[in-house]
C-alpha cells in the first residue's frame, strides 16, 4: 500500500494528512496492506464490501456503474489480518467554479456509495478534480 500511495503523493504529504486521523495501529495495518490489480472490471451494480475479496482474487479493480453515487473506482486492499478493505476514487471534471463542488469530496465514502453501512476497517478516499 505504501508504494502504491507514493506513486500519487509524496510520503511526507500522506504521513502529514494521516497524522491524528486514525489510530496508529489501524494506520500501520492499512499502510502494510497489499494492493494488487492487473485490470479493471466494469460492473452494473454497486459492489458490496463482502464481494471485494472476489475482485482481489482475480487481480481486478472495479470500474463502478455509470452515475454511481460517490465513487467511480474501487481498488481492493488485502490487510495483514486477512480482511479486505478498499481505496475509493472519485474523478470529476468540473469546469465551473461553484461552491457546491468544494465539498464534493465528503461524498467519497462507503456509506454514501452503498458499499457498506459503517466501515469495518480503515479505507482511503481519493477525490480527483481534473477540471480547471
Amino acid at each position: 500500500m505504501k508504494e502504491f500511495l507514493e506513486t500519487f503523493i509524496r510520503k511526507s504529504e500522506w504521513e502529514c494528512a494521516l497524522k491524528g486521523q486514525i489510530d496508529l495501529q489501524l494506520q500501520e495495518n492499512f499502510m502494510n496492506g497489499i494492493v494488487f490489480f492487473t485490470h479493471f472490471i466494469s460492473v452494473i451494480y454497486t459492489p458490496r464490501q463482502d464481494q471485494l475479496h472476489h475482485f482481489l482474487q482475480r487481480g481486478a479493480a472495479v470500474s463502478c456503474r455509470r452515475n454511481q453515487s460517490g465513487v467511480d473506482i474501487i481498488i481492493p486492499v488485502l490487510l495483514n489480518d486477512g480482511k479486505v478493505t478498499y481505496i475509493l476514487i472519485q474523478v470529476c471534471n468540473y469546469t465551473v467554479s461553484d461552491s457546491k463542488y468544494k465539498h464534493a469530496s465528503q461524498f467519497v465514502s462507503p456509506t454514501y456509495a452503498g458499499i457498506e453501512g459503517e466501515p469495518q476497517a480503515a479505507y482511503l478516499s481519493l477525490y480527483m478534480q481534473l477540471g480547471y
